[in-house]
């Protein structure tokens, strides 16, 4: 079932990226990008930028377990995540193809940015692009500007994948892992946010 929804979120991606123009698709573009993307994910980690009110509650609320974290966003009629939040999904399926496994992990913070649109009342179209949605999260306050300037990296990363951009394993891997500190934020999130209405 996981396999069978993630291919048709795949099509359904590229898509909409058919007619994109990423522009610079070589090694140096990517490899550039990569490095804003990693000290853009150590600074939301290590300088998260949300109220003291709020990370004493996000460091008091029940951990949710990866296991759980579908039936959660089910039972708040919110969408599955193809990885049921599990990144390393698309860290196994960058062994047999880096650039799906970006395009993936696209999809992925585009389910994230719906859902949290949805649980803070924030308007956004149904098939909005992941730019968009986060952009309305930023000025809505449901996200920082730190978390949605990372976000707006990786989806440059994912996009330059999905055009040709020459990436290894390696560069896939490590694209993967600037998404923790979101995915992080984003459990957090489901544990408290929802009767609370209160970005993070």
């Amino acid at each position: 079932m996981q396999s069978t929804f993630f291919k048709s979120e795949v099509k359904l991606l590229l898509t909409r990226l058919a007619s994109v123009k990423i522009g610079d698709n070589s090694v140096e573009f990517f490899q550039n990008e990569l490095g804003k993307a990693q000290e853009l994910s150590a600074d939301v980690r290590t300088n998260p930028d949300i109220q003291e009110s709020h990370r004493e509650r996000i460091e008091a609320a029940p951990k949710i377990p990866l296991t759980d974290a579908n039936s959660q966003m089910l039972k708040h009629d919110l969408r599955p995540s193809p990885s049921g939040l599990e990144l390393s999904y698309y860290r196994e399926l960058a062994n047999q193809d880096p650039a799906l496994a970006l395009t993936g992990l696209r999809i992925e913070l585009e389910i994230i940015g719906q859902n949290l649109a949805k649980g803070f009342n924030i308007e956004v179209p149904k098939n909005a692009s992941v730019a968009r949605v986060f952009h309305a999260l930023a000025n809505g306050y449901a996200i920082t500007n730190k978390q949605y300037n990372l976000v707006q990296s990786i989806t440059r990363l994912a996009n330059s994948a999905v055009h040709g951009a020459p990436i290894s394993r390696d560069d896939a891997n490590a694209v993967i892992d600037t998404a923790d500190v979101l995915r992080d934020s984003y459990l957090s999130w489901l544990s408290w946010g929802f009767n609370e209405n209160e970005p993070l």
